[in-house]
């Protein structure tokens, strides 16, 4: 009986220090999170983990380099065109809405949607370019659900609605579930790309085996006569 005591003291004793751990982990985490860089850095590696997982290698190129030197963050090939995507994450104005007072909340949803708004804009800008092959169309990828909730869902009375903006500029926002099923909906359309591409393979293969037969035909039939001919003239002789 004394021995029990002792180990659930223990096992407080590691939970305290798995706690503590814990903690020490997350405030490392806000602080690397404090660096534009280090978010944008988190922010394309999600996206490459999720586009990684559900389209082919080949369809996929990361940091697309444009003909003026401008990078997009990812780039799908699709048969009609590229689809350029970008991870954004206004971390300082999402963070001052989470952290604001009533009063406050107003005018940090304000910075909030300005921020988005002209994330919106740049992407428009430099990556929907139908010259250089893309789709007239732009993915902006937000890298937390809470993030894509409070700007384009959460809409208080009287607001802009920013859902309405960006497509108004050919942008689609997306959180990381939407993605998700956006990208399956563009896998199913490259399986089936894929099926049609190689019935047309067999088709033309069969073809072509069919002019082979034909070109052959004629001088086998030559061929046949002949020695149907000598045939006969064996049985003769």
């Amino acid at each position: 009986m004394e021995g029990r005591p002792r180990q659930v003291q223990r096992h407080a004793e590691d939970d305290a220090t798995r706690m503590a751990d814990v903690g020490r982990d997350m405030e490392e985490l806000q602080r690397l999170l404090k660096s534009p860089k280090a978010r944008g850095m988190m922010g394309e590696l999600g996206l490459e983990i999720l586009l990684g997982d559900m389209l082919p290698k080949d369809r996929v190129d990361y940091q697309y380099t444009f003909s003026d030197g401008k990078k997009v963050d990812a780039m799908v090939r699709l048969d009609k065109g590229l689809l350029p995507i970008d991870a954004k994450f206004p971390m300082e104005s999402f963070q001052r809405l989470m952290e604001a007072s009533p009063e406050d909340r107003p005018k940090a949803r304000k910075g909030l949607q300005d921020s988005v708004k002209k994330k919106v804009d740049d992407i428009a800008k430099l990556y929907i370019r139908p010259g250089e092959g893309t789709l007239p169309l732009a993915l902006m990828y937000l890298p937390a659900e809470s993030l894509y909730y409070e700007t384009f869902i959460a809409r208080e009375k009287d607001e802009e609605d920013l859902w309405d903006y960006a497509y108004h500029r050919q942008v689609l926002p997306l959180s990381p579930g939407t993605l998700s099923a956006y990208l399956k909906t563009v896998a199913m359309g490259l399986k089936a790309a894929a099926v049609e591409q190689n019935a047309k393979q067999v088709y033309e293969l069969l073809a072509t085996l069919d002019r082979d037969v034909k070109a052959y035909r004629k001088p086998f039939e030559v061929l046949g006569s002949h020695i149907n001919n000598a045939h006969k003239q064996y049985d003769e002789s």
